[in-house]
């Protein structure tokens, strides 16, 4: 082997390992979406039946029927495990960290000012009002 074949050889494996890896990836994403996609559909399932309801009585009986159901609740905790032990842990971001930088976004790198932008545009005004009735400052800010 020449060592032009065997740096060829060498980007064809490189290659397809990030090509494998990509995969990967993106086969754990969509995992991640279709698990997650379960567990929302039982919260709205439920929801959806709740408000449907006529009365006290008619919520203790969707719950006890939601918690009956054996292969949902099953389906659910596997869910939700393999949610937590497989998807959540791998960004170690905790919620912590997410607000400290969702704040450091809007009020140092200006998040404040897309959303003023934002609102503005959807009161098709180009500058601020020099007043706001306080009967209208919830309609818009400007």
């Amino acid at each position: 082997m020449t060592d032009s074949e065997s740096v060829s050889s060498g980007t064809n494996f490189l290659e397809r390992r990030a090509r494998e890896r990509w995969l990967s990836e993106t086969e754990c994403h969509e995992e991640h979406l279709r698990l997650a996609d379960y567990v929302k559909g039982v919260h709205a399932d439920l929801r959806k039946k709740f408000k449907s309801s006529s009365g006290e009585g008619d919520l203790e009986r969707i719950w006890i029927e939601h918690c009956g159901n054996k292969t949902v609740l099953s389906q659910y905790a596997d869910a939700m495990h393999t949610l937590a032990t497989e998807h959540w842990t791998k960004n170690q971001e905790t919620r912590i960290d997410w607000c400290r930088e969702v704040t450091h976004e809007y009020f140092m790198k200006g998040g404040l000012q897309k959303v003023l932008d934002k609102e503005r545009e959807s009161c098709n005004m180009k500058k601020p009002k020099k007043s706001c009735s306080f009967k209208n400052r919830n309609k818009c800010l400007f």
